[in-house]
């Protein structure tokens, strides 16, 4: 039996992912920690996800399972908060999995330091369950964090995942927060306005979530117009929401860091799976992007490699032919002769990795001299 106040309520949005369900939910039977109601909500599915929801619900009692329309995952999160009774929420996507301290280290972490928010990174595996670490998270969670907050720690921004932590329930009912629900890029909106709000959050340096990586269906995973001119609307509507709170500074690292993640993780996949006229709109979209970075953000931020430093300047100058040459094949040089600025292509000639170099930096030079 469950008590009347659960510890955590983990959230679960399914939609079509009737191969991965069961791992998912043995995941969360299989916490140490006890006191978990779990919330399932079906969006809709339609290849038999349903059948194995209630086939759970009618073992588990702690299992909640509700259904409707398909509506996509900030919705299906919103529903299942109206139903969550715990002292923190978690959510869970149902393709991924959780390791089986997760949330008593969460939890533990949470209420040792009366925080709103514990958080702890989070690795990645593919289908034949090769883990890797997420450099980022590795850097940035590390070590134990007491109590912290955006305003002491930006970086935390890096991180907007609303799968690797929980947050209490009393926090998220007092400034009534919740999911946008018309288009992609919510955990960036939802998350921000939870950085913004929380005064006192605490990060473990224990792993807390699994992900899972490479599955073609996933919305993580899908190259669109269309999502990309949602996380840019996004990021440019939070603007707004960080000068409300005297955080503009903080809204330009938000900026770059979705920028970095949009070059550096789905750029390749534009070139390569879409078609001309659908790169060149993208490409459109993240110059209108970029336009807000200056010099200087793109070359002192410490999280910017070399490689996207050279992308964000072609996108920044419109340089969309150089820029798809040089993602085709980062090997060669001779992307540099589609750029009809002299210093640009010196500007750009000097921000080439070696890894990338054929013959060495003074060919380079020689060619981003030439005319």
């Amino acid at each position: 039996m469950l008590s009347s106040c659960p510890k955590i309520s983990v959230i679960i949005p399914v939609y079509n992912t009737v191969e991965y369900l069961k791992e998912c939910f043995d995941s969360v039977l299989s916490q140490s920690i006890q006191g978990i109601e779990v919330i399932v909500v079906d969006d809709g599915s339609s290849d038999g996800s349903w059948d194995i929801i209630e086939e759970y619900a009618a073992a588990y009692p702690q299992f909640k399972v509700y259904k409707q329309s398909r509506k996509r995952q900030g919705a299906a999160r919103n529903h299942g908060l109206c139903y969550a009774t715990g002292e923190y929420i978690a959510f869970l996507d149902s393709d991924d999995t959780l390791p089986t301290q997760a949330y008593s280290r969460l939890y533990d972490s949470a209420e040792r330091f009366k925080s709103d928010m514990a958080l702890g990174p989070y690795q990645s595996f593919f289908y034949d369950r090769k883990w890797f670490e997420q450099p980022l998270h590795k850097q940035l969670l590390s070590g134990v964090l007491e109590r912290t907050d955006i305003f002491s720690y930006p970086a935390l921004l890096e991180d907007i995942s609303v799968c690797n932590r929980i947050i209490r329930r009393e926090f998220l009912e007092k400034y009534q927060l919740r999911f946008p629900e018309r288009y992609a890029g919510e955990d960036v909106f939802f998350m921000t306005h939870i950085y913004l709000k929380c005064k006192d959050i605490s990060i473990v340096p224990h792993v807390v979530y699994n992900c899972r990586r490479k599955r073609k269906a996933s919305s993580s995973f899908r190259i669109s117009l269309e999502f990309f001119q949602n996380r840019k609307d996004t990021a440019m509507e939070l603007a707004a929401v960080f000068d409300e709170n005297s955080a503009t500074q903080l809204h330009l690292h938000l900026l770059r860091s979705e920028v970095r993640k949009l070059v550096g993780s789905r750029l390749a996949r534009v070139v390569k799976e879409l078609p001309g006229h659908e790169q060149k709109k993208v490409f459109e979209v993240l110059r209108e992007m970029t336009s807000g970075l200056s010099f200087q953000d793109i070359y002192q931020d410490k999280y910017f490699n070399a490689v996207h430093r050279l992308c964000v300047r072609m996108l920044q100058e419109g340089e969309f032919t150089a820029l798809s040459s040089f993602e085709k094949s980062q090997t060669k040089i001779f992307f540099l002769r589609g750029i009809g600025s002299r210093k640009l292509r010196f500007e750009l000639a000097k921000l080439i990795p070696p890894l990338y170099l054929l013959g060495g930096i003074r060919i380079f030079k020689k060619l981003a001299r030439s005319q």
